[in-house]
């Protein structure tokens, strides 16, 4: 109405008018709305918890629950979830939170926890700045030397090193002087060599460099990996390790189970590694049984569902966990699947294949899009869109000009006007 928003329920029954030139979905049970030229914040009855007077307003980025407000003179604050001001526009930056404490500054040098009265919250140390608290500890900065805090203020590691990286609970990554060490909250060394770097920290391992080759290492010290890779990541309970542009697989206790000799791995949840080397595919049980190797495929992609699509000079096909042929190699694209479904493309056509190898209702379509929720995104002749289900059926009989993906359930959908359908059309 008039280029104004509001909101209809499920019944299209207007619930709250439509008089605000934008809104935002609800969150949390807030929308942020704004009106002549102003954003405030409404409840699900309409009523107005934040008032309409900033310039901006969102959720931040890195905690859904925190509220930021922007003011015309481009200075961040904090709102409680009622609209109480917490603290007023006069910020540059407002990184984190912990607790009721706010993570706020003017420079990335220069950062202080505030309490939701705006006070300081660790008054007792003076000229500091501070990380963000990660399972209850944080890093602090006093006259650019580093350290470590609990959640009450008191210093567990005295501001020393140089730099402080990732920290947790249990252990920290800290610059002593010009190389890295892991430290525990004795201040003991855990590592027998000073890495020149440290790209991660997890929960029971860190990745550590030396010499410019990257291993693994636990937490205590204790070598995985032997520091020889040039990258290394951890995925699905074990590490694709790269080495001179070749890929291999070794399991979380840091056994080889395949080596770095591939030109591309992929690890799946269902017992499976499918790979390529030399224009060869081969496939691995998750110990590195070798289940099978074949001379005419030369590249594939994710395994899943049971099936990898795979590619041979006259195009993409499929095979099962044991490399029996499921779909021959006559795509130019092959999709991996999907609640037992996957999109091919053929002659300027697509169609959804099930995992036995064959066209739903031997049905090819203008395109098809990419899957989401339960249902894919089509394209219809003339022009238009539906969906399609895993069974290749529409979700209904009506032709859109044009669909938005399903998300939570909903899409959008519009003719002359936009709408909203869910999964059962």
């Amino acid at each position: 109405e008039d280029a104004k928003w509001g909101f209809i329920n499920t019944q299209g029954v207007e619930i709250i008018p439509f008089e605000y030139d934008y809104v935002t979905n609800f969150k949390n049970g807030v929308s942020f709305v704004r009106k002549e030229g102003s954003w405030g914040a409404i409840d699900t009855a309409g009523i107005i918890i934040i008032p309409i007077k900033y310039s901006y307003i969102d959720y931040s980025t890195w905690n859904r629950d925190v509220i930021k407000v922007f003011n015309d003179s481009e200075n961040w604050g904090i709102l409680s979830e009622k609209g109480e001001l917490l603290t007023k526009p006069q910020y540059q930056i407002i990184k984190g939170s912990y607790h009721g404490q706010y993570l706020v500054g003017n420079s990335k040098r220069k950062l202080k926890y505030i309490n939701k009265e705006g006070g300081v919250s660790f008054p007792s140390i003076k000229s500091a700045s501070y990380g963000v608290f990660k399972d209850g500890v944080a890093k602090v900065g006093v006259r650019r030397k580093w350290g470590v805090i609990d959640s009450t203020g008191e210093i567990l590691i005295e501001p020393i090193y140089r730099t402080i990286g990732d920290y947790n609970a249990i252990c920290f990554s800290a610059k002593l002087k010009s190389s890295w060490q892991i430290y525990n909250y004795k201040s003991e060394e855990l590592l027998s060599f000073n890495p020149r770097r440290l790209s991660y920290l997890g929960e029971d391992f860190f990745i550590g460099s030396k010499k410019y080759k990257i291993g693994v290492f636990t937490l205590e010290g204790q070598r995985i990996i032997s520091p020889r890779f040039s990258h290394i990541r951890f995925q699905d309970g074990g590490f694709l390790v790269y080495k001179n542009g070749k890929c291999g697989w070794y399991n979380k206790e840091g056994g080889k189970v395949i080596p770095a000799k591939f030109n591309k791995l992929y690890v799946s949840n269902e017992n499976r590694i499918v790979g390529v080397k030399n224009r060869k595919v081969y496939g691995f049980t998750m110990k590195g049984e070798k289940v099978f190797k074949t001379d005419t495929l030369f590249d594939c992609k994710e395994f899943n569902n049971g099936l990898v699509p795979v590619k041979s000079k006259k195009g993409w096909g499929a095979v099962d966990s044991m490399g029996n042929t499921v779909a021959k190699g006559e795509y130019y694209r092959f999709e991996s699947f999907h609640d037992s479904t996957s999109t091919v493309f053929k002659q300027g056509r697509a169609a959804l294949m099930f995992n036995d190898g064959k066209i739903l209702h031997n049905k090819w379509h203008r395109w098809i899009g990419a899957y989401s929720e339960g249902s894919y995104l089509v394209w219809l002749p003339g022009g238009g869109n539906n969906f399609l289900t895993t069974k290749g059926a529409f979700v209904n009989g009506i032709h859109y000009s044009h669909c938005r993906s399903f998300q939570d359930g909903y899409a959008v959908v519009f003719n002359d006007k936009a709408g909203v359908i869910n999964r059962d059309g």
